[in-house]
């Protein structure tokens, strides 16, 4: 299923976005990003043409990968202010615990690795 002609930058954009969560949440199963809708940024990523499928996966990996260089040492206010850069949206980053997503403010200076282990760890005792 490809992104037809007539559909908005914006919707192009949201497209995008949520192929980052998915791609994220396959590395690291017990953690998810979530984006906060803010004012028009001028450092907001520009989304334009038509892209298919595969096209916007390829691109959503080589961003994760080459451009925010994630990694499982990465912390995750780095993360989240990388994100916040590209799409000129607040991106907050939770973690799984039990049958409940959990904020991670207090637990900003955690690696991801540190994140998603513990929410394996909490989480494995409800399943």
């Amino acid at each position: 299923m490809g992104v037809s002609i007539m559909e908005s930058s914006y919707e192009v954009r949201n497209h995008l976005i949520s192929q980052i969560q998915e791609e994220f949440n396959k590395l690291y199963p017990y953690l998810k990003v979530v984006f906060r809708q803010q004012g028009n940024s001028a450092n907001a990523l520009p989304v334009t043409g038509l892209h298919s499928e595969e096209q916007i996966r390829d691109g959503v990996r080589s961003l994760l990968e080459k451009d925010i260089h994630l990694m499982d040492g990465m912390k995750v206010s780095e993360l989240e202010d990388s994100l916040e850069q590209l799409f000129g949206q607040r991106a907050q980053v939770f973690r799984r615990s039990g049958n409940f997503w959990m904020d991670t403010q207090l637990s900003r200076g955690w690696t991801l690795k540190q994140q998603n282990d513990h929410g394996q760890d909490i989480s494995s005792g409800f399943l």
